[in-house]
């Protein structure tokens, strides 16, 4: 899909999914992608680490809806938790399994 344009190159961006077992799930992809795009909250993923995403996701998150201040703060205190369990791994590499895996040693602690 095109994703728009390289603002440093003038080319065309574009990102691939694979791996689904069915049209209906690349559909659902898709869409959610398309809706990211529109709604200016798509960030690429590739090698970007958790600890620089999050700081730019919360500016994107506070900004792009009507969100109360007591939200931002439970968010940025979410963050701040999971940030000793992800801080230097990639968006691409946080899977299910290891985010259950860090909150499940939080309920512990």
């Amino acid at each position: 899909m095109d994703i728009g344009i390289d603002p440093k190159t003038g080319k065309r961006k574009q990102t691939q999914r694979s791996g689904f077992n069915t049209r209906e799930e690349a559909e659902k992809v898709a869409n959610e992608l398309i809706y990211d795009l529109h709604q200016g909250t798509y960030i690429e993923e590739k090698d970007t680490l958790f600890k620089d995403f999050a700081p730019a996701w919360l500016s994107i998150y506070s900004h792009s809806r009507d969100v109360k201040p007591g939200t931002i703060r439970v968010r940025l205190h979410e963050i701040d938790k999971l940030m000793p369990y992800f801080a230097h791994l990639k968006l691409k590499d946080i899977n299910l399994k290891k985010y259950q895996d860090s909150l499940n040693d939080l309920s512990t602690s």
